[in-house]
Parts: C-alpha cells; sequence; structure tokens
C-alpha cells in the first residue's frame, strides 16, 4: 500500500507520520534533537546542522521499517518547520549553526549576522529556513514555501515571490533567496544521500511543505470557507477566505493559505485570556468587516499529518484539495473507514518525472 510521509521539525524534535491512501495516519515515529542550544536570554537557539538532518532520516527509517513489507512504498514526502535560518556556501556547505528563532527576528539575525564579517557576503551561496535545510541535504535541491517566507515577512505583497526591497532592509540579496513554492507544489525527488541514510526506495516525491502552523491548519480538516478555526491551545484563530481579502479586520493579520489561491486572517491570544470571549470577539469583527463565519472549529491539527497531505497533492495521486476533504477525517474524530482518496480504483503509481 502506497503511504504519504510527513516531517514535521520542531524545536526539540522531529516527528514522521505515515499517511495511507485512505488519508488515515497508519505510522507514527519522533526522534529527539541533541545538542540544541539555547541563547542566554532563551529567545532564539542554535543547533549543528549534522543533527538537523540526522534526527530527521532516523525517525524517517524508523517509521519506514515499523511498516509491514507488503506497505512499504513511500510515494512523497512533505515537510514542515519552524521559523529559523542557515547559510550555505559556494561549495554547498554550512557556513554556521542552524539557527532556530521567531519569524520576526529572521530578517534581524541574518543582518546581524552579515554584519559581523564583510566575507559572508562574498561567500554566502544560499540562505534556507530549517525544514529547507533538510530539503537540500537530501536532495540537493534549493526551495522554500510562501507560508514560511509570509510569516517572516519576507514575502511580497503577491503572495508568490519574495519582495525585494523587504530583502533589502536586511542585507539580503535576492539571490541569496531559493524558488517560493506553494505548500503542495512538486520541488523534486528525494535524493541519494537521502535514500541511503532512510532506505527510503523509489525517490519519493518531494513537496515545498510549510510551516507548523499552517500544516497543522490543512490537518484539522477543511477549514477553506467561511469557518474559524481555534488551535486546541486557545491562543491563534484563524479564518480563511479564497482571495486575498480587501479589509483586514483590526488585531489580525493577513497571510497566505496552505490551499493554493487562498488567504487567512489570523489573530493570536494571551493564554491567559478566556478563550471563549476571545473567539467572539475574533467573529464579531470578522462579521463587522463583511465576512461571514458559518461555524467555530475547534478539532485538532497536526502538522506531521499536514505535510503528509501536502505530500499526497505534491504526488498527483489526489487532484486537488477538494477530492482529499471528501474522504479525510481529523486523526481521532472517528473509528469508520475513509474510502480511498486516489483518483484511481487501482494501486496508482507516482507520476514519472
Amino acid at each position: 500500500m502506497l503511504q504519504y510521509a510527513g516531517v514535521d521539525f520542531s524545536n526539540d524534535k522531529v516527528r514522521v507520520v505515515l499517511v495511507a491512501r485512505d488519508s488515515t495516519v497508519t505510522l507514527e515515529h519522533e526522534t529527539r534533537l541533541l545538542g540544541l542550544t539555547a541563547d542566554a536570554d532563551g529567545a532564539a537557539a542554535s543547533i549543528a546542522p549534522a543533527e538537523w538532518t540526522r534526527a530527521a532520516d532516523f525517525a524517517l527509517r524508523e517509521a519506514f521499517l515499523a511498516l509491514p513489507v507488503s506497505s512499504r512504498q513511500i510515494a512523497g514526502i512533505g515537510l514542515s518547520g519552524p521559523s529559523g535560518w542557515i547559510a550555505i556556501d559556494r561549495e554547498l556547505r554550512p557556513m554556521a549553526a542552524l539557527r532556530l528563532c521567531a519569524p520576526d527576528r529572521v530578517g534581524a539575525e541574518i543582518a546581524a549576522w552579515l554584519a559581523e564579517d564583510e566575507r559572508h557576503k562574498r561567500r554566502v551561496e544560499m540562505l534556507l529556513s530549517p525544514k529547507d535545510w533538510y530539503r537540500f541535504a537530501s536532495s540537493q535541491t534549493f526551495a522554500a514555501d510562501i507560508t514560511s517566507a509570509a510569516r517572516e515577512s519576507l514575502l511580497s505583497d503577491s503572495g508568490n515571490d519574495w519582495d525585494r526591497g523587504r530583502l533589502a532592509a536586511h542585507s539580503i540579496e535576492r539571490a541569496w533567496m531559493p524558488p517560493v513554492f506553494p505548500p503542495s507544489a512538486r520541488t523534486g525527488r528525494f535524493g541519494e544521500r537521502g535514500a541511503a541514510e532512510t532506505g527510503l526506495p523509489g525517490s519519493p516525491w518531494l513537496a515545498a511543505g510549510c510551516s507548523r502552523e499552517s500544516a497543522a491548519l490543512l490537518a484539522a480538516g477543511d477549514l477553506r470557507r467561511r469557518k474559524l478555526w481555534c488551535a486546541p491551545d486557545g491562543t491563534r484563530a484563524v479564518y480563511t477566505t479564497p482571495s486575498r481579502p480587501a479589509v483586514v479586520p483590526d488585531g489580525f493579520l493577513a497571510l497566505p493559505a496552505p490551499w493554493e489561491g487562498h488567504w487567512s486572517l489570523e489573530r493570536t491570544f494571551s493564554p491567559e485570556r478566556e478563550r471563549g470571549a476571545e473567539l467572539e470577539r475574533a467573529r464579531a469583527d470578522l462579521v463587522s468587516s463583511g465576512l461571514e463565519v458559518e461555524a467555530v472549529i475547534e478539532t485538532r491539527g497536526d502538522p506531521a499529518v499536514g505535510a503528509a497531505l501536502c505530500a499526497a497533492i505534491a504526488t498527483g495521486l489526489v487532484k486537488d484539495w477538494d477530492r482529499l476533504y471528501r474522504v479525510y477525517r481529523v486523526p481521532g474524530d472517528s473509528d469508520e473507514p475513509a474510502a480511498d482518496a486516489s483518483s484511481d480504483a487501482g494501486e496508482a503509481r507516482p507520476e514519472e518525472a
């Protein structure tokens, strides 16, 4: 049976989820990240690039080997991860430790690093997010996704490319940034190094993937139409629109949504505040701006599952999100079997490049 793999990086571990063609989770495995060093103020951390890739390789290998032999077919891999950055030199080697930091600190951190030594600008070849470092290490492919770039305030207002002015404000050259894609876009095949370290056969497709926040949205169900979603911890509410909103209500941030062409309006809450009251206030603000809210959804969204769903679309075996959500259910919501989300009744194969 074909599987889709979701690889979710967080600040302390890598979690892999395998999702079958009927969109049910078949296996999970997580591996701790070792040697993470926090800054003195606790606002950011560093880790060895080799440890980042080791943990992901190990988690993928363990999940794959735990499958029955007849099910060891990975059609695609999706990635999700936290904000941060790493610089790659012209010999395609890391120039420093991989950094993990808040989205609004990424540009400033890169600018400070560039200012430390004038030779950095002459040597740097590419700047990558943490998850995209693993993509490069496993496939020798440079790529980024629109949701991560938007959270770092480095995406253009059109939502489909880097903003040169915002990059320049941090002394970042456009040539140092990888191509940027929607989360379910194909960015290449899992390469020789990745296959050797994980044991995965068949060169699975790699999806662009997305930020952890956006991956959680994908896994929480079909939230594309007039629904207000609340994160289980009660600190974030998201409303999705089919196009860029003409008006952004006060307190909301407009970001490209993980579904291509859609935008999301996001509001964060303080954990100390009462969730019900905050949700009702968010709903009222959306309605007063002319937006219809049909329901408030509070299902759990698993970023690793969301990354796997990106892979399902990227392989071409599931044609679009409409088809996927007709059979997908949020893990834990029901024990009833789902239908097959693929476009063919038989055992389809990933399309050849």
